[in-house]
């Protein structure tokens, strides 16, 4: 069976409420296995859903991250501006996507976030000149999420 595994920074709740924004998309497959690995602030906010496995390792911890999806037959990474999660899926050769929300502000985008099979990145101003030439960047619009109403939909 596929597993999704997402990820995001711990450093405050924007990239899990965009990781959760995406997830929420997933949640009614049912030939897929969904994971989060999530600890601290990433937790708080994830809530629990019936098809939900929630992991509770180091999202920091490259070595921890690898031993984990190499759990996995057929894993897939999805990382909310957590690196670490792209660094050991690039270094298992395992299929990943990072979704960056923040590439407005950097000078140039961080290398270790373009190992990703597929960066995603929001539609603002200096982020077209910032993603030309990276075959894997996609610029999307702002990922957002009513979790109001995602909840109310499942009820």
């Amino acid at each position: 069976m596929k597993s999704l595994l997402f990820f995001s920074n711990p450093f405050g709740y924007g990239p899990t409420a965009t990781m959760m924004a995406v997830l929420r998309h997933f949640l009614k497959l049912t030939d897929v296995k969904i994971c989060v690995v999530a600890r601290g602030l990433c937790r708080e906010i994830v809530g629990s859903y019936k098809n939900l496995e929630i992991i509770d390792i180091d999202q920091r911890d490259i070595p921890e991250i690898t031993k984990l999806l190499s759990k996995y037959q057929e894993p897939y990474v999805i990382s909310s501006l957590n690196r670490f999660a792209v660094l050991a899926a690039h270094n298992l050769g395992i299929p990943s996507c990072f979704i960056d929300t923040l590439t407005y502000l950097w000078n140039k985008i961080p290398d270790d976030y373009l190992k990703a099979d597929m960066y995603y990145t929001s539609d603002f101003p200096t982020v077209s000149d910032k993603t030309f030439g990276h075959k894997n960047a996609i610029i999307t619009p702002l990922i957002i999420d009513n979790a109001l109403e995602a909840i109310q939909k499942d009820n």
